[in-house]
């Protein structure tokens, strides 16, 4: 019988989106190790910085005080399952899904957004802000 290695399969799916990015950093908030672990991986491919920090409230008003006090161009929170997220700009100011999911659909064709869980939501967001000099708080008023 043989072993399936589901981790590398899944994060092989990332591969061809994690190149050509700037060496961007992002301020995480999660206790999903599975989600860390991806994301270390992924960004020594591309030189990115993950800064992480330890209590997981996507409300939690020092996540957003250390978002916006960082290098970080975009803060993240994860859930534990590594399913949900709030995506933060990078002023700390919580960006509505309904607006992520605009500027998303805006920038990408519709087949090209597999976004299936939080990982996908961020590689997203990274591509975005690779390929744009504005920030992302820019992006989202161009939304709004």
């Amino acid at each position: 019988m043989e072993r399936l290695d589901v981790e590398a399969d899944y994060l092989a799916r990332f591969a061809p989106h994690y190149h050509a990015l700037r060496p961007l950093t992002v301020a995480l908030s999660t206790d999903c190790q599975s989600v860390i672990t991806a994301l270390r991986h992924l960004f020594l491919q591309v030189g990115c910085c993950l800064t992480t920090y330890l209590a997981n409230s996507p409300n939690h008003l020092p996540f957003r005080q250390f978002v916006k006090t960082s290098p970080a161009q975009l803060g993240m929170w994860i859930d534990t399952e590594g399913e949900q997220c709030q995506a933060f700009d990078e002023h700390g100011q919580a960006i509505p899904t309904a607006t992520l999911t605009s500027l998303l659909a805006s920038f990408f064709p519709p087949a090209e957004l597999l976004a299936s869980d939080a990982l996908w939501v961020l590689t997203y967001l990274l591509k975005l802000l690779s390929q744009s000099d504005l920030p992302l708080s820019a992006h989202c008023r161009g939304i709004a």
